[in-house]
């Protein structure tokens, strides 16, 4: 039987035997525990209010979308309400301050759901887990990056 220790040593031999720094993969359950962020059902539903009163907006879009999507539900729902999301944030008033102060990133193609969630997120604190938190400050010099 394998205890935490021969598992970590395993890792870090693996690791070691490389050459390399190895990246870390992040789902959204780091931001939810770390900073109390949305999930991404709630992210989209947070860029649906951004543009539509219509609080099942979410819902059709979701109706949408085929349980067998080859990216899974959320990036085809993403998809969808993007589409539409960027169609009136070029074309409403209501963005015309979000059009001036991200005209390079409109004009480079960027996806404006993606811009919108980042404004969203970008004040966003994390949750003090010292113990944890640190271990995580340990690693950082160790990786090549993180990708979430």
């Amino acid at each position: 039987m394998n205890t935490e220790n021969d598992i970590r040593e395993a890792i870090t031999s693996v690791i070691n035997s490389s050459g390399r720094s190895p990246f870390l993969f992040l789902g959204s359950g780091f931001s939810r525990r770390y900073a109390l962020t949305e999930n991404w059902k709630d992210l989209l539903r947070y860029v649906c209010h951004q543009y539509s009163d219509n609080e099942f907006l979410y819902e059709k879009y979701s109706n949408e979308v085929d349980s067998e999507s080859e990216y899974g539900r959320n990036p085809a729902i993403a998809k969808l309400i993007d589409r539409d999301f960027t169609n009136y944030a070029l074309s409403s008033d209501q963005f015309t301050e979000f059009r001036k102060a991200h005209a390079d990133e409109i004009k480079s193609g960027k996806s404006l759901v993606k811009i919108v969630i980042a404004e969203h997120l970008k004040d966003t604190q994390v949750e003090s887990k010292q113990e944890e938190f640190s271990k995580f400050k340990k690693l950082s010099n160790k990786l090549s990056g993180v990708i979430t």
